[in-house]
């Protein structure tokens, strides 16, 4: 398995679970016997500059960029990673661009080297496995969004921009849990989009999308650690990402960046505003952001366990029971 380099190896699984961990290492291990190996990401946060601590990235991009960031690698522990550190903050990166993007690399590189395509970010799994033709643009109906917009901005009126999340989020859940469960509630740029196309369709925009057999073979390993496990080590990181300079990053980014924009909308970012803002204490910003980094974890369970059941998935509980 490892060794065929028509075969493209996903390595998914909740945060802190250690997919990059195993990904660098069986990467290592199959340069040691001379094949080729490369990583591409597939994290939905991983991709911005300047969000590093609070991503868990293993290492930040070096200064100076290379002229053309998203086709440009750059090494950790001696290995090629694509698709990390790719845009600013302010620039829009859709599941359309991660897939057109991804399948760049793969075809380049198929047959030539080792593929790991490692992170937690569903949807960019699953477009690549289930090959969604995924329309790069769509009707837009100006009344509709208008008026979703409208209702967002008035649940701002009367409450903070955390709670108007969730209530927008529980709208969607009413109207499509699954979908839903897929969307972090402090996406609102992606919450407000996939309910303007359910009221104008009655479909979410995954619906709409089809799928097909991809072009390349591949292989899972899915990291599926015991909860109680992995949750107190979502508790022990966010303790560490402090100890890193947490704060002092997240200060740095909603200095320079807008607080609405939908890359700062990711954990941590939304929590640190509230905390800038003396809404809550330092003590209950750091239970803020384990308790909502947990709840994603489980949603991240939620949407890889569908894949069990395919003989394409190997299930392990940690890294270390993969045998290399």
């Amino acid at each position: 398995m490892l060794k065929d380099l028509n075969q493209v190896l996903f390595i998914v699984g909740p945060t802190a679970s250690g997919k990059s961990g195993l990904a660098i290492q069986i990467a290592n291990h199959l340069q040691v016997q001379n094949i080729p190996t490369l990583i591409i990401s597939a994290d939905s946060r991983q991709i911005y500059l300047d969000l590093d601590i609070i991503t868990a990235k293993e290492q930040a991009r070096p200064k100076p960029f290379p002229e053309n960031l998203k086709l440009s690698p750059y090494k950790i522990q001696g290995v090629d990673h694509y698709m990390l550190d790719i845009l600013k903050p302010t620039e829009s990166f859709t599941l359309f661009d991660f897939k057109e993007l991804a399948e760049q690399i793969i075809q380049k590189h198929i047959g030539k080297a080792k593929i790991i395509i490692a992170g937690g970010t569903g949807l960019y799994v699953d477009c690549l496995i289930n090959n969604y033709q995924i329309p790069k643009s769509q009707t837009v109906d100006s009344k509709i969004r208008q008026q979703i917009e409208q209702d967002y901005q008035d649940l701002l009126q009367k409450h903070s921009k955390q709670e108007a999340c969730l209530m927008m989020h529980d709208i969607l859940s009413q109207k499509d849990p699954k979908r839903a469960a897929q969307i972090e509630p402090q996406n609102i740029y992606t919450i407000l989009r996939e309910l303007e196309v359910i009221q104008r369709t009655g479909k979410n925009k995954m619906q709409l999308s089809s799928k097909s057999k991809p072009s390349f073979d591949f292989h899972m390993i899915y990291i599926k650690p015991e909860r109680s496990d992995l949750y107190e080590k979502i508790n022990q990181r966010v303790l560490q990402m402090f100890k890193m300079g947490l704060e002092k990053e997240a200060q740095n980014v909603l200095t320079k960046y807008d607080a609405s924009l939908p890359s700062i909308s990711s954990i941590g970012y939304p929590e640190f505003q509230r905390y800038k803002n003396n809404e809550i204490s330092k003590e209950d910003l750091i239970a803020q952001i384990s308790q909502n980094t947990r709840k994603y974890a489980k949603r991240q369970f939620t949407w890889f366990n569908r894949y069990t059941s395919e003989d394409f998935c190997q299930t392990i509980n940690s890294p270390q029971e993969f045998q290399i």
